[in-house]
């Protein structure tokens, strides 16, 4: 199962089931914007993603709000409770912001730790880190709260790309060194593989 944390229009999820449908995941997003979540529903296919199993909740992926799905303390923190081994998610996606910034929570270890406390003790935190001159501190704070390795790509050194953004990849182990990801990444997105990865 895949939680992605900052739903926004469920772009990630029509990735999914262009690239990735065939591994029949199960997906969970969260948006804290129910008027995103609406038009999305409208306009953007949300509801058909719904009809063929995404599971959406509206609320703060990092508040109390969705307590206990996602193993939250319900004391308005973001420290999670033991959760059994069966709930953990294989992976999770963030793409946490508001007011085009990267949320603050995440500049802090401890998010990072309870996330990484809510993946399976092989699974992976996918993450937007937003502009490079803004992602040193969260990059730092999720080396720390993770713990494993940290594979970095920044987007502004990929030729066929206009983002500047900070992508990052917490593992036990890299996943983009000695040619892991040869024949795991579909054609469409051979490009990332390509791009110049780094392990922190």
């Amino acid at each position: 199962s895949v939680a992605l944390l900052g739903l926004g229009c469920g772009t990630l999820v029509h990735l999914y089931n262009k690239y990735w449908r065939s591994h029949d995941l199960k997906l969970e997003g969260w948006e804290l914007d129910e008027e995103v979540v609406k038009a999305s529903r409208e306009f953007l296919g949300l509801r058909d993603l719904e009809d063929n199993g995404l599971l959406v909740h509206i609320g703060d992926a990092l508040g109390p709000d969705v307590y206990p799905r996602m193993g939250l303390s319900n004391s308005g923190t973001s420290a999670f409770t033991d959760v059994r081994a069966d709930e953990k998610f294989d992976a999770l996606v963030i793409d946490l912001f508001g007011d085009g910034k990267l949320i603050k929570q995440l500049d802090d270890p401890e998010t990072w730790a309870s996330l990484r406390s809510r993946v399976k003790p092989d699974g992976k935190i996918f993450a937007n880190l937003g502009e490079e001159s803004a992602g040193k501190l969260p990059l730092a704070a999720m080396l720390e709260g993770c713990g494993g390795t940290l594979s970095i790509c920044k987007l502004a050194n990929v030729p066929t790309t206009v983002s500047s953004n900070v992508l990052a990849i917490s593992s036990p182990e890299s996943v983009t060194a000695g040619g892991r990801w040869n024949g795991v990444v579909p054609a469409g997105l051979e490009e990332l593989t390509r791009a110049p990865w780094q392990d922190a």
